[in-house]
Order: structure tokens, then C-alpha cells, then sequence
């Protein structure tokens, strides 16, 4: 992973135990990445008010869980 890419949007499947992640240079991107995830799957339609989602946060949408985290980095 390139130095570059030193933020991840998580999303765990909370039922199968699974989760897959995608790296982003910023956490700005990660939680735009995740926010139209939450959007397509109705979060904003159920909940009413816009997604807000920063650096360490999470978001528990029925039965997935969205958070954005800063990899660890490697010497």
C-alpha cells in the first residue's frame, strides 16, 4: 500500500463476520466513499438528516457496520 493511501473505508457485515476495506489518501475521500454506500442502502431516507462521518467513527446501518480508520503504518 503507498504511503499515500494512509485511510480506509471499512465495512463489516456484522452477521457473516466478513468486511472488505478500500484504501483513500484522505479521510475526506474514505467517508464520501462510505456516505454514498450509506445513502444507496436508505440511511438518510430512514434516518432523516445527512451522513456525517469523520476519522475513527462509525455508523451502524442494520446489520453493517461503516467506519472510516487510519492504517497502521509500517516502518
Amino acid at each position: 500500500m503507498a504511503d499515500d493511501q494512509r485511510y480506509e473505508a471499512r465495512v463489516t457485515d456484522l452477521e457473516a463476520g466478513t468486511w472488505t476495506v478500500r484504501p483513500f489518501g484522505s479521510p475526506y475521500e474514505a467517508a464520501g466513499h462510505l456516505g454514498a454506500d450509506l445513502t444507496a442502502a436508505g440511511y438518510e431516507a430512514e434516518r432523516g438528516w445527512a451522513i456525517r462521518l469523520a476519522e475513527g467513527e462509525a455508523i451502524q446501518h442494520h446489520h453493517r457496520r461503516y467506519e472510516v480508520l487510519e492504517t497502521p503504518r509500517t516502518p
